[in-house]
């Protein structure tokens, strides 16, 4: 994955774990699977937005599915 990505993901699992736990730090055991979560999110979501514009175009060129 892009570092820049992975990066960004990172920050948004530390800085959701630590509103929840104001007061505990947040250990790396914790941050792993939200990140691993929302990168597999990330990814559906990608891949569902293409398969709505696929289906767009084909529609638009009267294809049948």
């Amino acid at each position: 994955m892009n570092p820049f990505l992975s990066k960004l993901l990172v920050a948004i699992a530390r800085k959701r774990l630590q509103n929840k736990q104001a007061n505990n730090p947040v250990s790396k055991k914790q941050i792993v699977p939200l990140v691993r979560r929302f990168q597999v999110e990330v990814s559906h979501g990608i891949k569902e937005y293409i398969f709505i514009i696929i289906g767009v175009f084909s529609a638009g060129f009267g294809l049948k599915g």
